[in-house]
């Protein structure tokens, strides 16, 4: 029988795949968010719903109703959630829908976009935290050491990623 670990993401962990994957990491994590919840009983398609991130304006709804009940799961288990977790989702929308609708604000303040940007992992963070404290109180298994074969095409790819930002083109 293979070996059974937790569905815990380590926050270092977790930063590590964003900034690496330069945020592309979020469509793993919300497909392994959905897919943790669905094995907690959610009627929900974990692959249909990732698929549906790319569809525009639906993808808003589907992050939303993610975090609602991420924070739903949690509170069931009496784990606090910070008060303004609210406030940082509407902004973590509201900066995906800046960047999908190209809005920018005018000068002085158009160059704060990228600084709400770069931010936007906030949420995520925050709610991977909440939903790590949620599996330390329902399952007690170990965490899984190292990374998975899905974390390490993540880092591949970022690495690439990074690699095509980074080198000098020839002039």
């Amino acid at each position: 029988m293979a070996k059974r670990y937790s569905n815990k993401l380590p926050m270092r962990k977790f930063f590590f795949l964003y900034i690496i994957t330069q945020g592309l990491f979020v469509f793993s994590w919300f497909h392994r968010n959905w897919k943790h919840m669905k094995e907690s009983g959610k009627k929900i398609r974990p692959g249909w719903r990732t698929a549906c991130l790319f569809v525009p304006f639906y993808n808003i709804w589907l992050m939303y109703a993610m975090f609602r009940d991420a924070i739903k799961m949690v509170k069931v288990k009496n784990i606090r959630t910070r008060p303004a977790l609210n406030i940082f989702l509407l902004f973590f929308l509201a900066v995906t829908i800046d960047n999908r609708l190209g809005l920018r604000l005018p000068e002085p303040w158009d160059n704060i976009s990228y600084v709400f940007t770069l931010l936007s992992f906030l949420p995520l963070y925050w709610t991977q935290g909440y939903l790590n404290d949620y599996w330390d109180k329902t399952k007690k298994l170990p965490l899984r050491p190292g990374f998975t074969a899905g974390q390490i095409i993540w880092i591949i790819v970022g690495i690439l990623m990074w690699a095509i930002i980074l080198w000098p083109l020839p002039s």
